[in-house]
C-alpha cells in the first residue's frame, strides 16, 4: 500500500503537537494543584518555568519573567540579626562551679572544635578543669532541620543538624592518605573511625563514602571516580559522647542542678569572626 509522504509527515506533526499539548496540560494542572492553589502560598511570590532544552521552548511558564529574591540573600538579615542580638562576642558556654562539680549549660555555639577556629577557649576550659563535669540541658526545642529540607539530602554538607551542643561543625571529614606505599582512609574525628563498615587501611582510590540515614555508620563502596575527601554530617544525638571522647573525660548526665544557679559566661569568639564564613 502506497502512503503519501506528505500525509505521513502531517500525521506525525499533529501527533507531536497533541503530545506536547498533553505534557503542557499535565504540567499546568500539577502546578495549579500542588503549588499555585496551596493555601500556604497564596501570599507568596511564586514562579515556575519548565523548559524543553531540545527545542528551547517552555513546556510551562508561570511568572518566569518576574524578578525573585534569591534564597541565599536571607543570610543578609540573618547576619544583621546576629550582630544585633549576639553582641560583639559569642557565649561559648554557661557554667557554674561548686566545690566538686562544674555545671555546664550549652549555648549552641557553632565554633566549638570547628576546623575554621584554631583558638578553642571552651575546649581548653573543659580539658583543664580537675572537677567533674555535670551536663545540664539548656531546654533546646528546635528541630534538627529547618522547614522545607528534604529527607534525602541528609548526607550533604549543607544539611548538618542543628543542636544545643554543636561540635566539629556537626560533620566529619574523611581523607585518603598515602603512606609507605599504602593508601588509608583517615577521619579527622577519631570517634567516628569505628563507624566505617570496611577496613580502612587497605582501600583503593576508587571509592565513595555515604552515611546511613538513621545512624552514624558510614559505608564505603566502589565508585568510578577517584576519591580524595568528603565532609559528611553526623547525627547529633551522640554529641555528648563525642565531646567526652575528645576530652577523655566522662560526664555526669541527667543531673538536676540546684535552683537559682548564677551561671557565668565563657566567651569563645568574636561574633564577626563567626559571621564572616557565613557571608
Amino acid at each position: 500500500m502506497h502512503i503519501n509522504v506528505r500525509w505521513l509527515f502531517l500525521f506525525n506533526a499533529i501527533s507531536w503537537l497533541l503530545s506536547a499539548c498533553s505534557v503542557q496540560q499535565r504540567i499546568g494542572r500539577s502546578a495549579q494543584r500542588l503549588v499555585l492553589k496551596d493555601s500556604s502560598l497564596t501570599s507568596a511570590h511564586v514562579g515556575i518555568s519548565v523548559l524543553d532544552t531540545k527545542t528551547n521552548k517552555y513546556l510551562y511558564n508561570h511568572q518566569g519573567d518576574k524578578y525573585f529574591v534569591p534564597a541565599s540573600n536571607t543570610k543578609i538579615p540573618t547576619c544583621y540579626a546576629a550582630m544585633k542580638y549576639l553582641g560583639d562576642s559569642l557565649v561559648g558556654l554557661r557554667y557554674f562551679e561548686s566545690d566538686t562539680l562544674i555545671y555546664i549549660n550549652p549555648t549552641a555555639d557553632p565554633t566549638l572544635l570547628h576546623r575554621d577556629f584554631k583558638h578553642q577557649p571552651v575546649y581548653r576550659f573543659l580539658k583543664e578543669t580537675k572537677k567533674r563535669i555535670a551536663f545540664v540541658h539548656s531546654g533546646w526545642e528546635s528541630k534538627l532541620y529547618g522547614a522545607g529540607w528534604t529527607w534525602n539530602d541528609y548526607g550533604e554538607t549543607y544539611m548538618v543538624e542543628r543542636s544545643e551542643l554543636p561540635i566539629y561543625g556537626n560533620f566529619v571529614e574523611f581523607q585518603l592518605r598515602k603512606e609507605n606505599g599504602k593508601t588509608s582512609l583517615k577521619s579527622d574525628v577519631p570517634f567516628f573511625r569505628y563507624a566505617l563498615n570496611e577496613l580502612v587501611d587497605s582501600v583503593t582510590e576508587a571509592i565513595t563514602i555515604t552515611r546511613r540515614r538513621t545512624n552514624n555508620i558510614y559505608d564505603i563502596t566502589a565508585a568510578p571516580a577517584s576519591f580524595r575527601s568528603a565532609q559528611i554530617p553526623f547525627l547529633t544525638f551522640e554529641n555528648q559522647r563525642l565531646l567526652e571522647d575528645t576530652l577523655k573525660k566522662a560526664w555526669l548526665t541527667n543531673v538536676h542542678p540546684p535552683m537559682g544557679l548564677n551561671y557565668q559566661k565563657l566567651r569563645s569568639h568574636a561574633t564577626d569572626s563567626m559571621l564572616k564564613p557565613l557571608m
